[in-house]
């Protein structure tokens, strides 16, 4: 090989090499500057408010969806204290 090619040869691995380098290093400092799982503030705590800043709402907001069943009667005796048929039927629903 001519010392010509070897060196155009060189450059070309130089500008590749290069190219990904910067590629790395610019995702890992976008990786780094993205913000991470529980250092997220929702627009509660943005504004300065805890959860204790927002009320309960004792409205039955599924009263539509139950078909005039009374939740508090079919609910099992250890669910009645103080149940709302609203929050039971919440419960049923997201498994918890």
């Amino acid at each position: 090989m001519s010392k010509d090619r070897e060196q155009g040869r060189a450059t070309i691995l130089i500008v590749v090499l290069s190219a990904i380098a910067l590629a790395v290093i610019t995702y890992t400092v976008h990786w780094y500057l993205q913000p991470r799982p529980g250092h997220v503030k929702d627009e509660a705590l943005r504004a300065g408010r805890d959860a204790s800043s927002f009320l309960a709402s004792d409205v039955d907001y599924f009263k539509d969806m139950d078909g005039g069943i009374d939740l508090k009667a079919l609910a099992p005796e250890n669910d009645k204290v103080g149940a709302d048929p609203g929050t039971q039927h919440l419960a049923g629903m997201d498994g918890g």
